[in-house]
């Protein structure tokens, strides 16, 4: 690419380069921070020819308004929610010793306690039912 379609190319975007006190700037100056790496190792390997371009005023003036990119078309990604009852993320497995007691309100574990205390309750009724209840 020669310096001269680079400095179009820029112009196209609303970027201009422009020449003060001998020195090469970008105008709009907080557009070089949104130029690519390619872009900034392009103007610093063909500044001399970019500083003659800009001084020879062979470009015309930009007939575009810059505007910087918008954060809002790059949507971050949700976080995934943490875990109701242990409050990770991810949630910290069965195999975590303390999964029990921090899932302690899980509907899946209430019914299984419920179920083996009710297993419980029946196995001495039963007991009671058909064997001498003094025995021990």
């Amino acid at each position: 690419m020669t310096p001269f379609a680079f400095a179009s190319a820029l112009l196209a975007l609303g970027i201009e380069l422009i020449l003060r006190n001998g020195r090469l700037h970008v105008w709009p100056a907080r557009a070089y921070k949104h130029l690519s790496d390619a872009e900034r190792d392009f103007i610093h390997a063909h500044r001399a020819e970019l500083k003659a371009l800009a001084a020879a005023k062979a470009l015309p003036e930009t007939t575009v308004v810059w505007q910087p990119p918008t954060e809002a078309a790059i949507e971050p990604p949700t976080p995934e929610p943490p875990c109701p009852y242990c409050g990770r993320v991810p949630c910290i497995g069965p195999t975590h010793h303390a999964y029990d007691v921090l899932h302690y309100d899980d509907p899946e574990h209430v019914e299984r306690r419920r179920k083996a205390a009710t297993a419980e309750m029946l196995v001495g009724l039963r007991r009671a039912r058909y064997e001498d209840p003094y025995v021990r």
